[in-house]
């Protein structure tokens, strides 16, 4: 059996609906951690930091609150370093759902971000979905998605978001990771992807050209094009908003995989089905 997360109840349901208990000092939120600037050096998110504490600003793609029902933890991350923000979180249970939801982008500095997310074996996760369709990158959505606490560009209906969501399900059970960065020139890669990277370049006596080659990435993550007429790519340009600020949430939903024994209870009676049906017929 999966080992559960740790979690402390703060909703409260009545006459079918959720109440929040403490609203205001209920919600534990975890200050970004530097350096977190890869996907090797990501900000470790504990089983521990995730609670059903409430918060009207967590919800699922149909603008569902889940903080009441779905494990989750709330991240402040800063802007302004020009370098991108890693966090990973482990998955003890492969078929697992996650909800991924940035808000508060639009507060005050409007900081517009997108996000990717990073299997166990640094390969970009592409099953996760976005505003109504399938994305590797989450960009901009519908207000509605994740609960409130996103704010609207204004003038589009149904209203859009420069917060980024992302949904869906994991296939695999272990550590992944979400990177998050500037709406902007990064491009996300996995681990293997073949790039020519800026500090691969051999470097010649002026005016002989450098010689840059393609070569296969050792780490996946956020990458920026560094040279356009040579074609090399470096670490991601990052926030790079000073001052600027987000707030991501990230929920895991463990309690509707079912455990080995139920599905082979569930194939034996199946069996037993068909090996009835068999027998009538006879």
């Amino acid at each position: 059996m999966a080992t559960k997360r740790i979690l402390s109840l703060t909703a409260l349901t009545l006459a079918g609906g959720l109440c929040y208990a403490g609203l205001a000092g209920a919600l534990v939120i975890i200050p970004e951690d530097e350096p977190n600037n890869s996907l090797g050096s990501a900000q470790e998110i504990m089983d521990a930091d995730f609670s059903l504490d409430g918060s009207f600003d967590i919800g699922d793609i149909s603008g569902n609150n889940t903080s009441g029902t779905i494990p989750h933890v709330t991240i402040r991350g800063l802007g302004g370093d020009g370098t991108v923000d890693y966090y990973s979180f482990m998955v003890s249970t492969a078929g697992s759902r996650v909800i991924l939801d940035i808000d508060d982008g639009g507060t005050g500095d409007s900081l517009d971000t997108k996000m990717a997310v990073w299997d166990p074996s640094g390969h970009l996760v592409t099953t996760l979905s976005g505003a109504g369709h399938n994305s590797v990158v989450g960009d901009d959505s519908l207000v509605s998605m994740g609960a409130s606490g996103s704010l609207s560009f204004g003038g589009e209906s149904p209203p859009e978001s420069p917060d980024p969501f992302l949904e869906g399900i994991l296939g695999d059970a272990g550590l992944y990771v979400v990177g998050v960065t500037e709406v902007g020139g990064d491009v996300a890669f996995s681990t293997g992807d073949s790039l020519r990277l800026d500090s691969n370049c051999q470097h010649f006596d002026f005016p002989t050209p450098p010689i840059c080659l393609e070569s296969s990435l050792s780490e996946g993550g956020w990458y920026s094009e560094v040279n356009n007429f040579l074609g090399t790519w470096g670490p991601g340009g990052g926030l790079t908003q000073v001052g600027s600020s987000y707030t991501l949430h990230i929920s895991v939903d463990e309690s509707d995989v079912p455990e080995p024994t139920t599905l082979a209870l569930l194939g034996l009676g199946l069996a037993g089905m068909g090996f009835g049906a068999r027998r009538r017929k006879h």
